[in-house]
């Protein structure tokens, strides 16, 4: 069998030279940013030349990082679409799902189970995102976010209004009825 890179360390890569920062990947992904930093690393001697320059805010890519990446985006998005050609032939679908953070820890989530218990064939890939909704940056079939207006192509409903009010501490009042 041919030797190939660690796996596990291409995901984190990837990240990282998306955000082109160890930080921002290490949220994304839901580790540390060492955990990132570990991983870039041990691919890095795998491959025998480096895919960042380490400056003192951060990092950037190098051009055989950027050549590295392109390629690996790639691999990873014929994965992407291997994997979903075969689902559908086994009659699975997958449904990939963004949502802000809070939208779904407090209201899709506990929808889920019901909506799965109706719906098995249908697998749901949920990740959370509070940044604008950007098709190019993102693939997804729903967004669920806080916003205005959606980019051109993009379908868009109102799921509820938003209600924002101001609360302060009773301690606040009094001081300033006082």
């Amino acid at each position: 069998m041919r030797s190939l890179p660690p796996l596990d360390c291409l995901r984190f890569f990837e990240a990282a030279a998306r955000h082109e920062s160890f930080t921002k990947a290490a949220e994304e992904l839901c580790y540390t940013q060492s955990a990132v930093a570990y991983r870039v690393k041990m691919l890095e001697a795998y491959l025998g030349y480096p895919l960042f320059t380490r400056q003192s805010r951060g990092v950037r890519l190098t051009s055989d990082g950027r050549a590295y990446l392109t390629h690996i985006q790639r691999i990873f998005a014929d994965i992407y679409h291997v994997t979903q050609h075969d689902r559908s032939r086994h009659g699975h679908t997958l449904l990939k799902v963004v949502a802000v953070e809070v939208v779904a820890e407090q209201w899709l989530m506990p929808r889920l189970a019901h909506f799965n218990t109706g719906h098995s064939e249908i697998a749901i890939e949920l990740e959370t995102d509070h940044r604008k909704v950007d098709p190019h940056r993102r693939d997804f079939d729903v967004w669920i976010a806080f916003t205005e207006t959606v980019a051109d192509g993009l379908d868009a409903e109102t799921l509820f209004a938003e209600t924002l009010l101001p609360v302060c501490s009773p301690a606040l009042r009094a001081a300033r009825d006082g």
